[in-house]
């Protein structure tokens, strides 16, 4: 994990400041709601669920993610986060496994993400938008407080703009 988390993270710092940045009137394929694919999504821990959607919109100078899951009781959790893809650290307080983040779009259909917790990076993220904007694959690879290994594969098809 170790290997794999320096490798994306250098890979980011040395591929974001070489691409363009979103920027004008193009349509951004990130911008939407997405709704998670249970079917092809795949996940190291026992975590069910009935539904996930994630809302992406332009705000400021950044964006704004909405993250509402439902679980397997059918109880509701909403996160919502502002996003500047600056690729400085932001504090995310109440956070168990990071206590901050960073992000940054080295490409119109990519997003890193970079997860932290006193300083050291913990984990790393990465979402991909589909050259037709109807689909997006998000990695996350993240150690827990506790220790433990997170590794996700979650595949999201935009139901909306």
């Amino acid at each position: 994990m170790r290997k794999e988390l320096m490798a994306v993270v250098i890979l980011a710092l040395l591929v974001v400041p070489a691409l363009a940045q979103t920027k004008g009137n193009a349509v951004d394929p990130l911008l939407g709601k997405w709704e998670e694919n249970p079917a092809k999504t795949k996940s190291n821990l026992d975590r069910p669920k009935r539904s996930a959607v994630l809302i992406l919109e332009a705000k400021g100078d950044g964006g704004q993610s909405t993250n509402i899951q439902v679980d397997a009781d059918g109880k509701e959790t909403k996160v919502v986060d502002m996003l500047y893809f600056d690729g400085k650290d932001y504090p995310r307080p109440g956070r168990v496994n990071f206590d901050s983040a960073s992000w940054s779009r080295p490409a119109t259909q990519v997003m890193y993400r970079i997860f932290k917790k006193e300083g050291k990076v913990v984990g790393v993220g990465v979402r991909t938008i589909s050259k037709d904007g109807k689909t997006m694959i998000s990695t996350v690879e993240v150690t827990q407080a506790n220790g433990d290994q997170r590794n996700d594969l979650s595949f999201w098809d935009k139901t909306g703009e």
